[in-house]
């Protein structure tokens, strides 16, 4: 009977001829089948359930080391990895600025999914693209092949969307239920203002606004005239509080953005309720989200 190893080493050698046996299957010399402890790599026979110098059960195969475990981690780097780019690059604005590109959006078309409670839209004869809430309907009055207008149309109340084509573009000749916005090529300038230049159109505009008002209204600064930046172009912007002889009350916004070929004008008429429950950051975003050219 063959006694079981003294050393200190795993054994190496065949069980049954003593031939070495460390990197082989079966013994080179007496071809006996061998087998191979998985804790300490001794060389076991055939037959053996428990490794003779050790005492692993054979059966269990090999004993992993616990850091074999951070394969998982390890694999997981570039997986991260990506899931942060591809957060940070195809989910901020450059994807949205390559998208446009690649995706031209058609007039009166929805943006791709993405943009939740908001659609995109696009006024080529404008040279416009701009975001209004889900639920609010706009008109291109470019496209009309009977009387094109220059200017598109933003209603959060449908019905109040034909009060435009009457006032011709004039929110303040029109009564909304709710959010009313023109968006377009503005009126010529007064003899002596630079129309160029959106503080001197929009400072004009006030001071006639507030010393001779049309017929029935009366018209203050709510808020003075500040400046802004929308999508890269300079321009000016300002709220006045406008009430009817009837006692209505709403809210101008009024806005000239630098433009590709002039100033481009924003007016957005709001029925101080719906002003005060919100609308009025509804329309600072729809503002905000103009790109022209």
């Amino acid at each position: 009977m063959k006694l079981p190893p003294v050393a200190l080493t795993a054994p190496t050698l065949c069980p049954r001829c003593d031939a070495p046996a460390l990197y082989e299957d079966r013994c080179t010399n007496c071809g006996l089948q061998l087998a191979k402890c998985g804790a300490c790599q001794g060389v076991a026979g055939p037959f053996d359930r428990y490794c003779g110098f050790c005492g692993h059960d054979l059966a269990a195969g090999e004993l992993r080391s616990p850091v074999w475990r951070f394969w998982l981690l390890v694999a997981m780097i570039p997986m991260v990895a990506a899931l942060v780019i591809g957060a940070t690059v195809f989910g901020g604005p450059a994807a949205t600025r390559v998208g446009r590109l690649i995706f031209p959006v058609a007039a009166g078309s929805p943006a791709p999914p993405g943009s939740t409670g908001v659609k995109l839209y696009r006024s080529p004869n404008l040279q416009l693209v701009y975001a209004v809430p889900a639920d609010w309907t706009p008109a291109d009055y470019t496209l009309s092949k009977s009387a094109p207008m220059p200017f598109v149309g933003v209603s959060r109340i449908v019905a109040d969307g034909a009060q435009l084509t009457t006032a011709k573009g004039d929110v303040l000749a029109t009564k909304p239920s709710g959010a009313l916005l023109t968006m377009g090529t503005p009126r010529a300038a007064p003899p002596g203002v630079d129309a160029t230049d959106p503080s001197s159109v929009l400072g004009s505009d006030i001071s006639s606004l507030t010393l001779k008002p049309p017929g029935g209204l009366t018209i203050t600064v709510f808020r003075q005239a500040q400046t802004i930046n929308v999508g890269g172009r300079s321009g000016k912007e300002a709220v006045l509080k406008v009430v009817r002889g009837d006692g209505g009350s709403y809210y101008l916004e009024r806005a000239y953005l630098v433009g590709p070929s002039g100033l481009f004008e924003v007016n957005a008429l709001v029925p101080q309720s719906d002003w005060e429950a919100g609308d009025d950051h509804k329309v600072e975003a729809i503002i905000q989200s103009l790109r022209l050219g």
